[in-house]
């Protein structure tokens, strides 16, 4: 089967690091937060935004670490957070700022679209010449790849949540962070996890699957239906 490639690599990793970096993450996080409205400090805004930003995406990807196969290293698991995100995130605002102007339903279906392709474009990037593929690790390196596109995403969005009309609010940004964490693992890292898994296992299998299209089709659809709140009609894959 495809899949044989994950071997007893994923369970010598074993232990629960995620977790760790969970709860330490968010003391932190949270300690960042206290100390920012009690000195009013803004020298530690860049703190808050930064550990807001990505403590649950590392989190996540810390998660996914320990389930992968020796085909999948951390030093591949960094570069797809790291390069995948801003590939993602730079490919994502040049595309978005030519050819989405007016905001309407077609322009947050084309943000989702836009945004899924440019991250399959950098996992695909990322994955050529692998010595094997596997589902699995195309799940890993696709929610990798899109994790990081979140957490410098969420970055953004809590630096530009800090202004407003009163001056700076700390209270917006830490709302913003909080909102954004939450969405981050369906919003961004399941879905290029999910066409990770079907790339890879389409490179695996060596021939084309006809799911493919419908997988990516799906996958943007829900993307925009999730940002303008419009639900999407039920549908049925192969």
């Amino acid at each position: 089967m495809v899949d044989q490639a994950v071997g007893t690599g994923a369970g010598e990793r074993g232990g629960r690091q995620w977790l760790r970096v969970l709860v330490v993450g968010l003391l932190l996080c949270v300690a960042s937060v206290v100390v920012t409205f009690a000195t009013a400090n803004t020298n530690l805004v860049p703190t808050v935004i930064l550990l807001g930003s990505f403590l649950v995406p590392v989190t996540f990807a810390a998660y996914a670490f320990e389930r992968a196969d020796q085909v999948v290293t951390a030093q591949r698991i960094f570069a797809a957070f790291v390069y995948g995100g801003v590939l993602g995130v730079l490919g994502a605002s040049v595309l978005e700022a030519a050819f989405l102007k007016q905001p309407s339903v077609a322009t947050y279906l084309g943000v989702g679209l836009i945004e899924e392709a440019v991250k399959l474009a950098a996992l695909w990037l990322l994955a050529w010449r692998l010595p094997r593929y596997s589902m699995r690790d195309g799940i890993v390196l696709g929610a990798a790849v899109g994790l990081g596109f979140a957490a410098l995403e969420s970055a953004g969005y809590a630096f530009n949540a800090l202004f407003t009309m009163e001056g700076l609010s700390l209270q917006n940004l830490v709302e913003t962070e909080v909102l954004r964490g939450l969405l981050t693992p369906l919003g961004h890292g399941l879905w290029t996890a999910i066409l990770g898994g079907v790339l890879f296992r389409t490179a695996a299998e060596g021939a084309g699957c006809g799911c493919r299209g419908r997988w990516s089709a799906g996958t943007w659809w829900w993307r925009g239906c999730t940002r303008c709140g419009t639900p999407p009609g039920r549908s049925r894959c192969c």
